[in-house]
């Protein structure tokens, strides 16, 4: 059973109350205590990238822990994975401190939903945090998370020590379903997981990929041999993108093909944006009509000497944003979509590869201890 904790979080002191706000319909999730709009947090795009590599609107380094997920940015803050352990946030605007939560263990994974931040623990006991504070919203010890997957507007899915998945309602933190997993639950390289129209989609490093009903855990669908992975879905326009050998649609109700596009060896985790997506195919980052995976002209990225890192691009306004080299520790190139040009950031003197996330008009990377927020254009 879910329990609420009243413990208050750590706080770091000296962070300005600088931003906040996220879609307009749900400022509340993050206003301030005082119910008032928050401020505007979103970034203005600049106009283009100048030659070099781009300055970053802020920078930090020795804060950010080696061994971690991509930051995962909260409306006004952004937060990470600290150097000392456990969770750090920093303002979005500036980068000054926030508050902080050292009983997570943020190798398991650490998610945005619901207007929540979602962690887990040491011992599995997931933890809906609020973004404004750090405030615990519910505990729920019952989730047993070894691995937070993904979650949909409703709920979270985890990974257990006993390779079951589990949902937990991100209402109240109670589990909802657990099932067998369909894949295969391999701790050194566990599945990938995303979720959105009533459906889970899960695939593992073998290339099984397995479609669930999101309410119940039934499977749906699954396809065998789909080529090494495991690669993270996409989905949109009620169907699902899957990287390997071949980039391919497939309907998310039934699984049947829509079309494939063959790879120069293989295709990364694709991402969907307004219509299109967005993948590489070993070489180039590429656009193709999410309808029928016609390519566009001309690609967003081609570096012969570099190829792009199998990581999903992270897209903010028209910037595309993706690590370079085959894990991504060769640099990370911010590629304009309209002008076809693209600024690279080298990494911070290291072979760690850069994490990178997202969010109102900004792109947060995270490399060898180092936390930046960068522009988009």
């Amino acid at each position: 059973m879910p329990v609420t904790s009243v413990r208050r979080r750590v706080l770091l002191l000296g962070g300005a109350a600088l931003a906040g706000g996220g879609a307009a319909g749900a400022w509340w999730l993050i206003a301030g205590r005082d119910g008032r709009p928050p401020e505007a947090w979103h970034a203005e795009p600049i106009k283009a990238y100048e030659p070099g590599p781009p300055h970053p609107l802020w920078r930090l380094t020795g804060v950010a822990a080696d061994d971690a997920p991509p930051p995962v940015p909260l409306a006004r803050r952004v937060a990470f994975a600290a150097r000392d352990g456990g969770i750090a946030t920093r303002t979005v605007v500036a980068g000054e401190p926030g508050w902080g939560f050292p009983e997570a263990d943020a190798r398991r994974g650490m998610l945005a939903a619901a207007g929540l931040l979602v962690a887990a623990d040491a011992a599995g006991a997931v933890h809906a945090l609020d973004p404004r504070d750090g405030e615990p919203h519910w505990t729920s010890y019952g989730a047993a998370a070894q691995r937070l997957l993904t979650a949909d507007q409703f709920t979270l899915y985890v990974l257990t020590g006993n390779g079951e998945l589990r949902a937990v309602s991100l209402r109240t933190g109670t589990v909802l379903w657990t099932r067998p997993c369909p894949v295969h639950p391999d701790p050194a390289r566990p599945p990938q997981a995303t979720s959105a129209a009533g459906r889970l989609v899960v695939d593992d490093a073998t290339g099984h990929v397995a479609t669930l009903d999101a309410e119940t855990g039934a499977v749906l669908w699954q396809l065998r041999d789909l080529g090494d992975g495991p690669l993270t879905p996409a989905i949109g326009e009620l169907a699902v993108y899957l990287g390997g050998p071949d980039l391919l649609s497939l309907g998310l109700p039934d699984g049947r093909e829509r079309w494939r596009e063959r790879g120069r060896p293989a295709w990364g985790e694709p991402a969907y944006h307004d219509g299109r997506v967005y993948a590489h195919d070993g070489t180039q980052l590429l656009s193709l009509a999410a309808s029928d995976g016609r390519r566009a002209a001309t690609p967003v990225l081609a570096d012969e000497t570099r190829p792009v890192a199998p990581a999903a691009p992270v897209l903010q306004h028209r910037t595309a944003c993706v690590g370079l080299g085959p894990d991504g520790s060769q640099g990370l190139a911010l590629c304009d979509l309209q002008r076809g040009t693209a600024a690279i950031m080298p990494t911070p003197g290291s072979t760690a590869p850069w994490l990178v996330a997202g969010a109102g008009n900004r792109v947060f990377a995270q490399s060898a201890g180092t936390l930046l927020a960068l522009p988009v254009v």
